[in-house]
C-alpha cells in the first residue's frame, strides 16, 4: 500500500481491507461459536425465539365425534447482539512495509483479528452455555438460572457407588452426561453430541484409561486417542464430538473448571453483521494510522434439557 504526500489512504485500500476481513469472517471457524444454529431472521440487537412443544397424537377409530383441542402453548427464549470492537493496531508512518499487509489475507493484521475475534465468539458461546436464560413474557427478558440438575457433581463417580472424592473428567461422566440425554429423549441419530474439554481433562482421561488398561471403557478411550491425536478431529469418544479449548470457565478459588456437553440445536446465534473495517490517520500521535474492526454478533441458550455443565477438578 502507498500513500501520497499527504498520507491519504486511497479509498480502494479500504475497499480491499473491508472485503478481505468479509472473507475472511466467512471462512474462518470458532471452535464453540460455530456449533450453532445460526437463525438468518436475527437482523435487529433483540431476537426472540418461540420454543417448540411436542404434539400429542391418539388413536381414535370412532365414528364421528366431536375433535378435542387444547391451546398451543409454548414459551419464549431471547437474546441480544453484542457490540464487538477489535483493539485498534498502530502503525508508524514510516512502516511502509508493515502497511503494505493491512489489507492482505495472509498479512499480520487479518490473522490476527480474526484469531482474537474467534476466541471472543466463543467466549460468548461458553458463558452463553452457563449463564441465566432470558424469557418470560414480553419483553422476554425475564432471567431463568441454569437448571441445577443438569449440573454433574464434580465429585460423581459412577452408577450405584454415590459421590466420591472431586475428580477431573472420567469416563463415568461421560456416561452421566449421555445418559441424561438419552433419558431426555434426544434422538441421537439426529443430533450431535458435542463436548468441550480443557488439554487437562483429555490428560486426565489417558492417565485413567491407563491405570485400567484392561477394562471394556479404557480401550475405547485409548482407541480414541490414537484416532484424535493421530489427527482425526472429527473422531467421537462415546458418541460426542470433542473440542479442546482453554476458553473453558474456570473457578478462580477452587480452579473448578467447568465442562460442556451439548447438541448443536440448543444454541441460537445471529449471522455475524455490522462488520466494519476503518482506516485512519491520526495526525495527534504524528499520523499514525490505525486500524480497527467492529461487528456485531450473539449466542443464547434456548433448550436447556440439550445442555450439561461437567464440574472438574484438575488437582482431585
Amino acid at each position: 500500500m502507498s500513500f501520497d504526500p499527504n498520507f491519504k489512504i486511497p479509498a480502494h485500500t479500504r475497499i480491499q481491507f473491508q472485503d478481505t476481513f468479509m472473507a475472511a469472517i466467512q471462512q474462518n471457524e470458532a471452535k464453540f461459536a460455530n456449533t450453532t444454529n445460526v437463525e438468518s431472521q436475527w437482523t435487529a440487537k433483540q431476537y426472540v425465539k418461540r420454543m417448540r412443544d411436542t404434539i400429542q397424537w391418539r388413536i381414535n377409530n370412532a365414528r364421528f365425534g366431536k375433535t378435542n383441542a387444547r391451546e398451543f402453548e409454548a414459551g419464549f427464549r431471547s437474546g441480544f447482539w453484542q457490540l464487538l470492537e477489535a483493539e485498534a493496531i498502530k502503525f508508524d508512518r514510516a512502516d511502509q512495509k508493515l502497511l503494505d499487509t493491512i489489507p492482505v489475507p495472509t498479512g499480520s493484521v487479518i490473522q490476527d483479528m480474526m484469531s482474537g475475534l474467534n476466541r471472543m465468539r466463543d467466549d460468548m458461546f461458553l458463558a452463553a452455555a452457563v449463564a441465566p436464560s432470558l424469557g418470560g413474557a414480553d419483553p422476554y427478558v425475564t432471567p431463568s438460572p441454569f437448571p441445577t440438575e443438569n449440573i454433574i457433581p464434580v465429585n460423581y463417580v459412577k452408577p450405584g457407588v454415590g459421590l466420591g472424592a472431586n475428580s477431573g473428567l472420567t469416563v463415568w461422566k461421560l456416561m452421566k452426561a449421555k445418559t441424561h440425554f438419552e433419558q431426555q429423549e434426544i434422538d441421537l441419530d439426529r443430533e450431535e453430541l458435542i463436548l468441550g474439554i480443557s488439554p487437562d481433562e483429555k490428560t486426565q482421561l489417558l492417565l485413567d484409561a491407563e491405570a485400567a488398561s484392561n477394562s471394556a471403557w479404557a480401550k475405547i478411550v485409548l482407541k480414541w486417542f490414537e484416532v484424535y491425536e493421530g489427527g482425526n478431529r472429527e473422531a467421537k469418544l462415546m458418541g460426542f464430538k470433542v473440542i479442546t479449548s482453554n476458553r473453558l470457565n474456570e473457578d478462580e478459588t477452587t480452579g473448578v473448571r467447568t465442562c460442556v456437553a451439548y447438541t448443536k440445536k440448543a444454541f441460537c446465534s445471529a449471522p455475524m453483521s455490522g462488520v466494519e473495517t476503518k482506516i485512519d490517520i491520526l495526525p495527534t500521535d504524528r499520523h499514525t494510522i490505525q486500524v480497527a474492526a467492529y461487528a456485531d454478533w450473539g449466542c443464547f441458550r434456548v433448550f436447556d434439557e440439550m445442555v450439561l455443565q461437567i464440574p472438574c477438578d484438575p488437582t482431585p
